[in-house]
């Protein structure tokens, strides 16, 4: 019954090994293919929307409210009320309720052009899906909801 003297047919150990071993490959593969397709998601859709509708406020040399959209690291620090977005929780996040305009403010401000409900609908899937932003090493981690 022992693995090592010629009784493999009882021998969980090398076989139960090197299916956790593949198991892992193929989780790992899988979580770089998610990343690679949010990546691909945020350059094709999420930052062109950025681009277009916030730069011009809130990007380089602009920074109105202490807040910066033209790089992940000042995104998720935020601005003067602090973080516009948390990812994983579309109707928390600051950036989602001014796109909406859910409150008294809306953005962008005053007569610029307002986002397309598919443009609030791209933001809303980038920050459920984790907020990704590909030159960010210090990635976020999901919001977990608090009744866990």
């Amino acid at each position: 019954m022992n693995c090592y003297r010629g009784r493999s047919d009882n021998c969980f150990w090398p076989r139960g090994l090197a299916f956790a071993v593949v198991i892992c490959a193929v989780a790992r593969a899988a979580t770089a293919a998610d990343r690679n397709d949010a990546v691909g998601f945020f350059e094709r859709h999420v930052r062109p929307v950025l681009v277009r509708h916030c730069h011009e406020c809130h990007g380089e040399g602009h920074g109105t409210s202490g807040l910066r959209l033209d790089s992940a690291e000042r995104l998720f620090q935020g601005g003067h009320t602090g973080p516009v977005v948390i990812p994983g929780k579309v109707d928390e996040s600051r950036l989602i309720q001014l796109v909406r305009g859910d409150g008294e403010l809306q953005m962008p401000y005053g007569d610029r052009p307002k986002l397309s409900v598919d443009e609030i609908a791209t933001l809303e899937k980038w920050v459920a899906d984790g907020a990704i932003w590909p030159e960010y090493a210090l990635q976020p981690k999901m919001a977990q909801d608090d009744q866990t």
